[in-house]
């Protein structure tokens, strides 16, 4: 059977029996469409060969090793600010702490303590095991110590050392030479990011064809047409393989030199179909990497519209759903930021292969680029402005590719295609607006650890109003945790955030949160008796008290949200329990948002008969130091029959209200 132009048949039967086994096993249905388009493509016989070569791969895929061995020895891989990458025999594992002068290449012995993965505690939050698995790692270690350190004078390590300067330049070299972010990147890097911008800064496709074509203008004096293309493959090759493992870098190289061995008998759409299944035989579980996902399938985009008209805008429409689903919002000006950076960034690029060949002599010319690349994106960061949505439903991406590759095949055949591309642009605009106008209200637990931070969505975008940040001194809980959430929900501004008490634990989140996010106003103590929101109308409980700071201090709220009562009191104590007894006999509450964590020191038997809540919700952290919550306050739930929701062990609670009635999602 001749192969050519029936690789990608393979690719997809194989793709999808991957993505069945590791997403979702409803995936499988997607063969019934699959073999009814080829019905009239294939023989039975080509057909019963795809399903055999499908079933063998998934018997003999390669997935990432663990190992035990509490002293490892091996080659670091990987470096990043805290932590290290080994790779131990053919196993690859991520260890926590300080390595000085650690570089890849390099050998080291190591005495380890393993850590277990906790659970994602949030909807959309960032799997990490997730993540270690579509890099090939299985495990990650805390460093005990290092028992013994080998240092390999690699040519990686001169090149490291030859841009280790705090210079700009340096800098510049470091990420598009190297690939690897040094501090001064690193703001660079995640404003890039959030402008979509970031594949003409990260090693790719585009970056072999500037570095051939660089190696083309020095070595066409000196090598022979002959060999000419030979010897530039093999420098790339090498190249390749000093620097640490790049999945978009690698794919380019393995495509230019397999087509170029092998284009009378392959198709380009053969070669990338070959190299795809390898990578994923390679590890499944690299089909969650977000570096493969977009580098392959904007490949393919590119590969099956070369003959179509306004290929760059099929291009970026192509981009448009992994944009959302990695953050939740469009810039709105990338597509033209990234067609007039393309250039600057070809020369800025050769530029720094020639100051790593020659040094300083090239300085001035790289800072003028550099000028002009900085002014033109301070102007456009200035000027855009994001659309926002929320985590794409499987029907928005099944509906918007649907109409996308109808699109292009019409282009491709010469046929008009105005409305399809129109039917892709209102299903963009559809997904916008279903995003903004949530059709319920909620009250959502979310899960940032020892901590409080508890949103309240009104319905059709009335109001958004977050009660508390959380605050973690080892990690930004707003930018990691709380942002994150409220984007893949389509919430782009906070009407209002209410801090109940200044632990760090409910409001170290508030500075990132506002540096980073619309947030239009912040309550911190009894400015107004009561604020409305929609249909959420917030009362703060007003009682003597003997002092202004700490636990006792905290506010007191009454939410009412449609037909249910909350009642969020941050820290407060027995003391400030009797008084809100005293003073307010009548209180019903539906939801109780426990005290303190469920502290022993709070949530009275007194407190809890007269309040008798229908729910009782504790956030607090998964083996927490403290040992929130207390086994005497459990207790004391359990013998009035009130069923208690616990961030620690369910992670993310919501509380969805449609109508009179609300229903508990943990």
């Amino acid at each position: 059977m001749a192969l050519k132009h029936q690789l990608p048949y393979y690719f997809i039967s194989i793709l999808l029996a991957v993505v069945s086994k590791h997403v979702h096993i409803l995936f499988v249905l997607g063969y019934i469409p699959f073999f009814i388009l080829l019905h009239h493509r294939i023989t039975k016989k080509e057909g019963i060969s795809i399903l055999v070569i499908t079933i063998l791969f998934l018997l003999t895929a390669q997935y990432p090793k663990e190992i035990s061995d509490e002293v490892i020895y091996g080659q670091v891989v990987d470096v990043d600010e805290d932590q290290i990458v080994v790779k131990v025999d053919g196993a690859k594992v991520v260890v926590f702490g300080e390595f000085e002068d650690v570089c890849q290449k390099d050998y080291i012995e190591l005495k380890v303590e393993y850590q277990e993965f906790t659970p994602v505690g949030n909807d959309s939050g960032f799997d990490y095991q997730r993540y270690l698995l579509s890099n090939g790692i299985c495990q990650y270690a805390y460093l005990v110590e290092i028992e013994d350190y080998q240092q390999v004078n690699s040519l990686f390590r001169i090149l490291k050392e030859r841009f280790s300067s705090e210079e700009l330049i340096d800098s510049f070299a470091s990420l598009f030479l190297l690939g690897i972010k040094d501090t001064q990147m690193e703001e660079l890097y995640t404003q890039m990011s959030a402008l979509s911008i970031v594949y003409l800064f990260a090693l790719s496709g585009l970056h072999i064809q500037y570095l051939k074509k660089w190696l083309y203008q020095i070595l066409q004096f000196f090598i022979s047409p002959k060999w000419l293309e030979i010897v530039i493959y093999v420098i790339i090759g090498f190249y390749i393989y000093i620097i640490p493992y790049n999945i978009s870098f690698l794919r380019a190289y393995l495509v230019m030199v397999l087509y170029r061995l092998f284009k009378k008998y392959l198709s380009q759409l053969d070669i990338l179909a070959i190299v795809t299944i390898f990578m994923i035989y390679s590890n499944p579980y690299v089909i969650f990497h977000l570096s493969f996902l977009f580098s392959y399938f904007i490949y393919f985009i590119v590969l099956i519209t070369r003959n179509c008209k306004m290929k760059g805008f099929y291009i970026y429409l192509a981009s448009i759903p992994i944009i959302i689903y990695i953050q939740y919002m469009i810039p709105s000006v990338s597509f033209l930021l990234g067609f007039l950076l393309t250039p600057i960034v070809s020369v800025l690029y050769q530029g720094l292969l020639w100051y790593a060949l020659l040094g300083g002599i090239v300085k001035p010319f790289l800072l003028i680029i550099l000028y002009f690349f900085d002014n033109l994106f301070v102007f456009f960061d200035a000027i855009n402005f994001y659309i926002c949505f929320s985590d794409p439903p499987l029907l928005f991406y099944l509906s918007y590719y649907f109409y996308f590759f109808l699109a292009i095949l019409k282009s491709s055949v010469g046929k008009k295609n105005g409305l399809e591309i129109g039917k892709v642009m209102a299903i963009i605009v559809a997904f916008h607006i279903y995003s903004k106008y949530s059709l319920y209200t909620q009250v959502v637990m979310i899960d940032v650890g020892q901590g409080d931070c508890f949103l309240i969505q009104n319905s059709f975008n009335q109001g958004n109003i977050l009660i508390d940040t959380g605050g973690s001194v080892y990690y930004d809980v707003a930018t990691s945790t709380v942002i994150p959430y409220l984007r893949s929900i389509g919430i782009s501004s906070l009407d209002a955030v209410f801090i109940s008490h200044d632990d760090y634990d409910h409001s170290g989140g508030l500075e990132s949160l506002e540096a980073n996010f619309d947030v239009k106003e912040v309550i911190r103590e009894d400015q107004d008796i009561s604020y409305t929101y929609g249909d959420v109308f917030i009362e703060l409980l007003q009682i003597p008290r003997d002092s202004s700071e700490g636990n006792e201090s905290s506010l007191i709220m009454y939410v009412t949200v449609q037909e249910d009562t909350y009642l969020f009191a941050g820290d407060i104590g027995y003391e400030i329990e009797e008084l809100l007894i005293d003073y307010y006999p009548d209180l019903q509450v539906d939801v109780l948002k426990v005290s303190h964590h469920g502290s022993s020191s709070s949530s009275s038997d007194a407190f809890l008969a007269w309040l008798q809540p229908n729910v009782a919700l504790i956030s607090c952290g998964l083996d927490n130091s403290y040992g929130h919550p207390s086994d005497i306050v459990l207790e004391r739930f359990e013998s009035l029959g009130i069923p208690v929701y616990r961030s620690d062990l369910m992670g993310m609670v919501r509380l969805v209200s449609y109508g009179e009635a609300t229903f508990i999602y943990p």
